[in-house]
């Protein structure tokens, strides 16, 4: 992979197959030539180049990206070349996918709840701060998080991540178009193929893309398809450079996870408070409403024989003592309204002491709460709320 400056765009350079006979100078001029670059009145700022070459040296084709500047909107072009000529160009071209690439990761940390990750480019301001408050904001209430920036956002990174059992939501800032998103990394993207046959990483979870097009098909019918709970992107272009309506994502997810709101709720106050209206849309797998942690955690416990238990709420701790249980086999588990799990331990005596910390060890917030007991056969249930 080669970088290259060129007519005030920066050009990589990927050899997919073969070497060719000219140079990646040449190249460039070539696309340069084709596409008119050196005229156009669109801001474009970067681009990514594969060539695809013969045995014998000879360019058969390349795939050229164009990246805009003042939205996250990515374009794609096929090139087909004889000799030093473009004797064809393909408009919205969809690249084929490797069929030798494996789409399989390996989890770095199985707590992971939560997945951030944006473009780091100048151009962009507005990434950077609010992918950056994003991520503060859901480790200040409690979620186990990570943020991927710039060119730590590669395909890979992203499929190790994606491989974590805990993991809730995949939140970026990018680039993308309605056949593919396209990774920070300058070479990498995740397209509606790949989608399709990435159910396992994508069944479930949510996932919100500032990234333009991307909720149109075939990406948005691929992402609902592989089973998403809940996905939200640009239905059109979305602005970039120095609008600061990357501030739509940041205040969905601070709704969304420190709020505890319904997701659709969270995106509709979140567009109508940065007034960015008709750009954004969303969609889910399933009827809503939609919460970031679900309810499928408590739906799935039996809590059909509720057994009495006291519930004592002291300023640094509530203590719980149960009554009527098999306390040798016995988890408590302790929620949000909303479903997320805060706590769980196993019970070892008939006192539970809780200190008002989350399973990441985060203080919770004051509000109402959800304690279950359960020891396989019969459960406990109650509701406390916290006022400090």
């Amino acid at each position: 992979m080669i970088t290259l400056g060129f007519a005030e765009i920066k050009f990589t350079v990927i050899h997919e197959s073969n070497t060719p006979r000219i140079t990646d100078n040449a190249v460039v001029r070539l696309v340069n030539k084709a596409l008119n670059l050196n005229k156009t009145t669109i801001p474009y700022y970067r681009s990514t180049v594969s060539i695809y070459a013969l045995t014998t040296g000879e360019i058969d084709h390349c795939v050229v990206y164009l990246f805009r500047s003042d939205t996250y909107t990515a374009e794609c072009y096929r090139l087909d070349i004889r000799g030093d000529r473009v004797t064809k160009i393909t408009e919205d071209y969809d690249e084929p996918e490797d069929p030798d690439e494996e789409l399989c990761g390996t989890c770095p940390d199985p707590e992971v709840e939560a997945l951030f990750s944006y473009i780091a480019d100048a151009c962009f301001p507005g990434a950077f701060l609010y992918g950056n408050q994003a991520y503060q904001d859901a480790m200040a209430a409690g979620v186990k998080a990570v943020i991927l920036h710039g060119m730590q956002e590669t395909k890979q990174a992203v499929l190790d991540y994606l491989s974590c059992p805990k993991l809730i939501t995949w939140g970026r800032i990018g680039h993308g178009m309605k056949t593919h998103i396209n990774l920070s990394d300058n070479s990498g993207s995740i397209s509606s193929t790949e989608v399709s046959q990435m159910a396992d990483k994508i069944n479930g979870r949510v996932f919100i893309f500032n990234s333009c097009w991307c909720h149109n098909d075939p990406f948005e019918s691929a992402m609902i398809g592989a089973g998403a709970y809940f996905f939200a992107g640009g239905d059109i272009a979305l602005s970039g450079g120095n609008t600061g309506k990357e501030e739509v994502f940041a205040k969905f997810y601070k709704k969304a996870i420190a709020g505890e709101k319904e997701l659709e709720q969270s995106m509709e106050e979140a567009i109508a408070e940065v007034n960015y209206p008709d750009a954004w849309g969303w969609s889910g797998a399933g009827p809503g409403p939609y919460y970031m942690f679900g309810t499928t955690a408590i739906n799935s416990m039996n809590t059909d024989q509720p057994v009495s238990f006291r519930i004592l709420v002291n300023p640094e701790s509530v203590v719980f003592t149960p009554q009527g249980i098999d306390l040798s086999s016995s988890i408590i588990s302790i929620f949000t309204p909303t479903g997320r799990l805060i706590r769980k331990n196993t019970l070892s005596r008939r006192v539970f002491s809780w200190d008002l910390t989350g399973n990441n060890g985060f203080p919770v917030s004051d509000g109402t709460y959800i304690v279950i007991i359960n020891d396989g056969t019969s459960s406990l249930n109650r509701t406390f709320t916290l006022t400090r």
